[in-house]
């Protein structure tokens, strides 16, 4: 008895979490907000059709995401004082919005396919970013706005 609470609670945080099993030809759908000290999100999709919507408000947000299908979309919004996001989309259209805003803010972003559109933004002191786009049509839209630290930033 135990241990099958055991495996469910187990299955229960996995599925939680945001890993979501999906058939092929079917829609996975995933929207999430977490609030706290330490968010950590991860999701793998599998889909035809893949959406993810996520949004992270705490000291530190960690979220990792990987999407295969023939449509890809993710939106990531990052609130606090370390942001960091790692998103892998292939398929045939990708679609990615990232913004974080915070103290230090990385992204990791790799799109394969035919069709890759993507928008990362950056408000903060420590802006990082790290792309891979390849497929025959791809457009990547960046904006980084870098706040000042230290004495003469008064």
């Amino acid at each position: 008895m135990k241990r099958n609470f055991t495996l469910a609670l187990l299955a229960g945080v996995l599925l939680g979490g945001g890993a979501s099993p999906a058939a092929a030809g079917d829609v996975d759908v995933i929207r999430r907000t977490q609030s706290g000290l330490l968010n950590i999100f991860y999701a793998e999709q599998a889909a035809s059709t893949n959406i993810l919507e996520l949004n992270q408000f705490g000291r530190r947000n960690i979220a990792k995401a990987r999407q295969r299908g023939e449509e890809n979309s993710a939106s990531i919004l990052q609130v606090g004082l370390m942001n960091e996001a790692d998103l892998d989309q292939s398929g045939g259209v990708s679609t990615a919005r990232i913004r974080q805003i915070g103290e230090v803010n990385e992204t990791q972003l790799m799109q394969t396919g035919r069709i890759s559109r993507s928008v990362v933004v950056h408000e903060g002191v420590e802006n990082l970013l790290t792309s891979y786009i390849n497929g025959n049509l791809n457009l990547l839209m960046i904006e980084q706005t870098a706040k000042k630290r230290g004495f003469f930033s008064r």
